[in-house]
This record gives structure tokens, sequence and C-alpha cells, in this order.
């Protein structure tokens, strides 16, 4: 048997992509916490809204 993996490429991400997930998981809510404190950013909001640009 063989079992192949397929992965979407670049352009397949939006932003605010995760919102509904993440309010039917918590467990998503806190592991972008748990990453945004290791990091000391807003992971959430990143991911959400995009990156401010100057």
């Amino acid at each position: 048997m063989t079992i192949a993996g397929i992965f979407p490429g670049q352009g397949s991400q939006s932003l605010g992509m995760l919102s509904a997930l993440g309010a039917d998981f918590a467990e998503v809510g806190e592991t972008f916490q748990e990453a945004a404190a290791i990091l000391n950013r807003d992971l959430w909001r990143l991911a959400q809204e995009g990156p401010t640009l100057p």
C-alpha cells in the first residue's frame, strides 16, 4: 500500500481563517496564548489582522 500526503501550496491561507475554529475549540486560543507569551507577540491578532506595515 502506498500512502501520500498532499499539502496545499502558498496562497491558501487568508486573514481570519482561524476565527471560527478558535471560537469552537478553546485549545486553539490557548495554544496561541502560550506561543504569544513565549515570543512576546500577539500571534492571534497577527493571524486575524495581518502585520502592521510602516
